[in-house]
């Protein structure tokens, strides 16, 4: 198994089912609702995230921004990838090195954390801290395609 996305009116029902079926066959499995998409992803197997704490997982370049893509579709993707190049044109020296040259990202980082409040908005804080955990959450399922 692997991603599957669910949408329409029995998305809920849809996903549930997948869900069940992957628990009864031992297989890993994490569902995620995407808010303003109406989707549910149902993530299986090597797919599923490494660990439901976003505080224990390390994420490649890679997986950072699939992670942002996964969490809040191609606007939060667009809102990472900004930030990142802003640090490196505009931000203090650590900032550049950190956003240029870094191939290792933990949520409890302060660059992370400062990219959370950049990136807000008009969200609350406690769904914006909840969005970024979902980032590194999904982002710890994610490895490219071998083939």
């Amino acid at each position: 198994m692997a991603r599957i996305s669910f949408t329409g009116a029995t998305r809920f029902a849809d996903a549930e089912a997948a869900r069940l079926a992957a628990v009864g066959a031992g297989t890993p499995v994490h569902v995620h609702i995407i808010p303003n998409g109406n989707i549910v992803w149902v993530l299986t197997g090597p797919d599923a995230p490494a660990s439901l704490s976003a505080n224990d997982v390390k994420l490649s370049r890679m997986q950072l921004y699939n992670g942002a893509l996964v969490t809040g579709g191609q606007p939060l993707l667009v809102a990472f990838e900004a930030y990142a190049a802003d640090r490196i044109a505009n931000g203090t020296p650590v900032q550049r090195i950190y956003w240029r040259d870094c191939n290792e990202f933990t949520r409890n980082t302060t660059f992370i954390n400062q990219l959370r409040v950049a990136i807000q908005g008009a969200k609350t804080n406690p769904v914006s801290l909840k969005e970024m955990d979902d980032v590194f959450i999904n982002g710890s399922g994610y490895a490219p395609a071998t083939t």
